[in-house]
């Protein structure tokens, strides 16, 4: 149920671009911005005097972890919206390292229906690049592209096989799709927790082994 409109008094409105230093006013409207400008009337009860604050474009979150579907005990799209809401983010990527996996449509579609229910900001599903999340077989990124998936990438696991890799990158060209991968190289990090250097050392940490000098 709609509140009715809100006033917000001597806002600095960021365009994307700049911060308009000049302070305006900002109606809003069932959710949406109606009216920028000077001399706009609300319901005094609904009218606010904001010096000094920003406005501004809502922010997009490009690697949020929701535990929707598998594991909505930890994290479901509704706590994840509403977190999003909160910090002034308008839209979210979710990462596809759920349990299952978003490495089929029907997952990704399951993600979409899920988040327009709730309707708190924009839900948009990561596609895995590989099936399982293993890093060995491309997951069907076309159908995942068809059913909404915006990205693919897996999570925090890096690609096991460049030449994989350069197949996902072919193939994600073909629907215009970005791809995200996790920057390591598994043969080269092994089981290591840190860095290998001074550090490492010191604190007796097993190290990201390093290529040695030729």
């Amino acid at each position: 149920m709609s509140r009715g409109p809100l006033l917000l008094r001597q806002v600095q409105i960021f365009n994307g671009e700049k911060l308009i230093q000049k302070p305006t006013d900002v109606r809003i409207e069932k959710g949406v911005i109606a009216a920028i400008g000077t001399d706009l009337t609300v319901p005094r009860r609904r009218d606010y005097r904001w010096n000094g604050a920003d406005s501004g474009a809502g922010f997009l979150d490009l690697r949020a972890c929701a535990r929707e579907p598998g594991d909505e005990h930890e994290e479901d799209l509704i706590s994840l919206s509403d977190a999003a809401n909160a910090g002034g983010f308008t839209a979210v990527v979710v990462n596809p390292d759920t349990t299952p996996g978003n490495d089929d449509h029907a997952v990704t579609e399951l993600i979409l229906r899920r988040a327009r229910e709730y309707g708190h900001c924009d839900v948009l599903p990561q596609g895995a690049l590989s099936h399982r999340l293993k890093g060995e077989t491309l997951a069907p990124m076309g159908e995942m592209s068809e059913a909404g998936a915006v990205c693919f990438g897996d999570g925090d696991r890096p690609m096991k096989s460049a030449r994989l890799l350069r197949r996902a990158l072919e193939y994600a060209r073909g629907f215009d799709r970005p791809i995200f991968t996790h920057a390591i190289d598994a043969d080269l990090a092994g089981t290591g927790a840190i860095h290998e250097g001074a550090w490492s050392t010191r604190l007796g940490m097993r190290a990201i082994r390093q290529r040695r000098n030729m």
